[in-house]
């Protein structure tokens, strides 16, 4: 079954958010004593995470597309996921809608 469709994240939210201390028991003092936790990674807006109960689904789909392009005499081609930002403000100028609200630099 296809994944769902990923929910579109605030466009004013950060890519990582913080997160408060954990409170963990300290058997010294019999207290509490924090703890930092980790920051909460969030997924870039646009890119979804192909979670392992949905490769199987994903891997027939790329088995079957890649069959059907080589019988149409189609070959491979793997290209970068992400771009140099430095390629685009040369291609499209610094000021452009492109720049400044679709890329993630």
């Amino acid at each position: 079954m296809p994944p769902s469709k990923p929910t579109k994240r605030d466009e004013s939210t950060p890519p990582v958010k913080p997160t408060g201390a954990a409170a963990l028991p300290n058997s010294a003092t019999g207290g509490e004593v924090e703890v930092p936790r980790l920051p909460q990674i969030q997924l870039l807006r646009g890119m979804k995470d192909l979670l392992p109960s949905e490769q199987a689904y994903w891997d027939r789909v790329r088995t079957l597309a890649a069959s059907i392009a080589r019988t149409y005499g189609y070959a491979r081609i793997d290209t970068p996921i992400l771009e140099d930002i430095d390629l685009f403000m040369r291609a499209v100028g610094k000021g452009t809608d492109i720049i400044e609200k679709e890329m993630f630099a």
